[in-house]
């Protein structure tokens, strides 16, 4: 049965069935080894959990043994066991509750028979589909992570390890229709003839029980008049155009004060008449000493260069700089990724030698090698580095440091990395302990046909580790660089709280490997572990960005992004831009977990999840798991992304008891080849939090290729039910969904 959900129809009961595809593996365990292994709790305070119960880790993987579930484990405290017999299923029953302004949706799953159906929703790991893609809930050692909020993850020392079983599979449907493939641009029709869109056919070669794969020769009819081409993207040029006083988040340095009647512009390329983007090198000046900034309106990829957010950012480019520390070519400007150069007169002394230092300076004191300079610095030095520099191998260092380029000639260092390694970067953290650094001022890439990335820390993609990093970036550019590791910009094993500023840009960046273990994508940022007392906030430009596992998992997460467990806030700031970023799920941000609040403001235009043979879902963000007390604002502008799968903006699995996902932006001509033109749901457990999309949020052209339709959202279980919301049936008012 199909349910559509209407603004004046108000609530139905949406029953979703919980199976989950498996792998003949035996796991026979008991309650208790379940409880350790996979954090299986009892939801009622009047419960406990009976240890000694012999069940099934995983469900259909033990020959007639009963999965471990909470309806199996968890008794009655005062010996009153639970009726496992007892199947309460109900497909049909519906309640309305609607007002002038508001329509509340209910998506429920009854309590099913232990025997066949598991809805326990505490599980720390949901695998999503067949590409064996987990949500790799990290986790401290000790702590519940299904608990009402993130404070029980406490700030502690403890090896962080992430649960990864392989064997929770989301069923995905190859089966499609030529117009989807026509959509993907995979088909080539001969002239006088086009696409017969209601064929139905599958996506890969003996993947649908003998339906044939979507080709030229099965699809192209003739007679069929082709149709025409997309239009070109565009968005709402004249919707952006702001002030630098109206604009939050510039900060202006120390001595350097805010224009703010300078007219500016919230997103790159988004506004007429050639109008900057926002930045503190446009909206802040020196105005006591005459400085006012010089822009340049072209900008570079390759040849990025000066635009100081930071206090001493700018150095003669000789030794001869005059007392008020201006070189004589002070007034000269360079194409850049954030369009500015301004020079500035509070140059520290110590950072005078940089540009004819081989290595860097601290204190004054010129190294000769690079390495030596970082690796040797004590805690709160700043090493200041100036002209281009050859990283021969990564630079391990263990101090909490400051690293800062110094222009010269107009122009801030490039870190080139000129070594091949499948996991090392240019700047390696290594305090085992904890450690804070400050990149400022830089430029970081690699070699061609060598693999490298720019800056790590201590962990890896299945275990977050002990060290815990602080880290912070301003006007750091790191581009063109390849690495088979989670992170080819940034890796953070267990942070301690990341900035990224608005300065920032990550470029031509790829993720790629063929190990089979791999499935954490984020080739500009990954963060494995955030604890609840600390912060993450990302603004600056990511764009061309992409992570793609050919021949191996084929499955990767967040083209440019990827956040695994989150007990922290994360912010994705206003001014934030994502870029026809690429990956299998989320094809800007996949995040495995949250258990704060998170808020995905900014520009995302041209994102794409791609299928490589699994399905693929949210083109431009992937949350698979909202945790108990969660929030998720989705709240920026998200224009012309798609999905070849569910979700052209956002796709979610998991929505746990007292979560909160909240839709009020702006969503333009959205795709997703199956379902859900903005948002898709899909999962084998209850649908426990609330979805609410605003009265005030905008769709247009947001479209599910697969149902011929405009599409705002689709929710989906495994049994087939669907309840779906088309632009023709949104009013305008808030649906609110449980």
């Amino acid at each position: 049965m199909r349910y559509v959900m209407k603004n004046t129809a108000g609530i139905a009961v949406l029953a979703l069935a919980s199976i989950i595809d498996s792998q003949p593996i035996d796991y026979t365990v008991t309650c208790g080894e379940k409880s350790q292994l996979d954090f299986l709790q009892c939801n009622s305070i009047a419960q406990t959990l009976v240890p000694d119960i012999t069940c099934c880790r995983y469900y259909n993987m033990c020959g007639d043994l009963t999965r471990c579930s909470e309806e199996m484990c968890c008794q009655l405290q005062l010996g009153e066991t639970t009726d496992q017999s007892t199947t309460s299923q109900n497909t049909d029953s519906s309640t309305i509750v609607t007002d002038n302004s508001l329509t509340i949706v209910t998506a429920t799953i009854s309590a099913t028979t232990a025997a066949t159906e598991d809805n326990n929703t505490n599980a720390s790991t949901i695998v999503e589909d067949a590409s064996n893609t987990t949500a790799t809930s990290t986790f401290a050692e000790s702590n519940d992570i299904t608990a009402t909020t993130a404070e029980v993850i406490t700030n502690t020392a403890t090896e962080l390890e992430t649960n990864t079983p392989d064997d929770e599979l989301e069923l995905v449907d190859n089966t499609i229709t030529c117009a989807v493939m026509a959509f993907e641009e995979e088909l080539t029709c001969a002239a006088g003839s086009g696409v017969a869109a209601d064929i139905a056919c599958c996506r890969w070669h003996n993947a649908c029980d003998g339906l044939l794969k979507c080709l030229d020769e099965l699809c192209c009819v003739e007679g069929i008049a082709p149709s025409p081409s997309p239009s070109p993207v565009q968005i709402a040029t004249g919707e952006f155009l702001t002030t630098c006083g109206a604009y939050d988040g510039i900060v202006c340095d120390e001595g350097n004060d805010l224009l703010s009647d300078v007219e500016c512009c919230e997103f790159d390329n988004s506004c007429t008449d050639n109008v900057l983007k926002c930045r503190s090198g446009l909206c802040c000046a020196d105005t006591v000493a005459g400085l006012i900034p010089v822009v340049e309106s072209t900008i570079s990829t390759t040849q990025i260069s000066t635009t100081s957010s930071s206090a001493a950012s700018v150095a003669s480019s000789t030794q001869a700089a005059t007392t008020n520390g201006l070189s004589e070519d002070e007034d000269e400007d360079t194409p850049d990724g954030s369009g500015t150069d301004v020079d500035r007169p509070n140059v520290p002394a110590t950072a005078q030698d940089a540009c004819s230092c081989e290595g860097g300076v601290i204190d004054g004191l010129c190294y000769d090698d690079l390495s030596t300079a970082i690796e040797t610095a004590d805690d709160e030095d700043v090493v200041y580095i100036g002209g281009s520099k050859s990283v021969a191998n990564p630079i391990r260092f263990s101090s909490s440091v400051t690293i800062q380029g110094v222009a010269c000639s107009g122009t801030f260092p490039t870190l080139t990395a000129t070594f091949d390694s499948t996991d090392g970067a240019i700047l390696e953290a290594t305090n085992s302990d904890t450690q804070k650094v400050e990149l400022i001022d830089l430029r970081m890439t690699g070699s061609p046909g060598m693999r490298s990335a720019g800056f790590h820390t201590l962990g890896a993609e299945g275990t977050a580790g002990s060290q815990r990093v602080e880290l912070s970036l301003s006007n750091v550019h790191m581009y063109d660089m390849t690495s088979e590791r989670p992170g080819v910009g940034v890796f953070v094993g267990n942070s301690a709280g990341l900035v990224v500023d608005g300065d920032c840009t990550f470029t031509g960046l790829l993720m790629s490997t063929s190990d089979t273990d791999r499935y954490a994508g984020g080739a500009a940022v990954a963060v494995i572990y955030l604890d609840s007392l600390y912060t993450i906030s990302i603004s600056g430009t990511f764009e061309d960005n992409k992570a793609y596992y050919p021949e191996a998992s084929l499955h990767s997460g967040g083209g440019a992004v990827y956040l695994d467990f989150m007990a922290g806030d994360v912010t994705f700031e206003r001014g934030v831009e994502f870029r026809s970023n690429e990956a299998n799920q989320g094809g800007a941000i996949h995040v495995q977990e949250i258990v704060g609040e998170m808020i995905v403001d900014g520009l995302y235009l041209s994102n794409q999840a791609n299928d490589d043979g699994f399905g693929a879902r949210g083109g431009a963000l992937r949350v698979q798991k909202l945790s108990r007390g969660s929030r998720v604002y989705v709240v920026g502008t998200f224009t012309d992304n798609e999905a070849e799968g569910r979700g052209g903006v956002v796709a979610t699995n998991v929505h746990l008891p007292t979560s909160e996902l909240v839709f009020d932006g702006d969503f333009r001509r959205n795709t997703a080849s199956t379902a859900g033109g903005v948002w898709s749901y899909w999962s084998s457990v209850d649908m426990d939090g609330t979805v609410v999309f605003e009265g005030n949020s905008e769709f247009s052209g947001n479209r599910a290729i697969r149902d011929e339709d405009t599409s705002i959202y689709d929710m989906a279980g495994e049994d087939g039910n669907e309840a779906t919301l088309s632009e023709e049936d949104w009013e305008g008012d808030t649906v609110q969904i449980n």
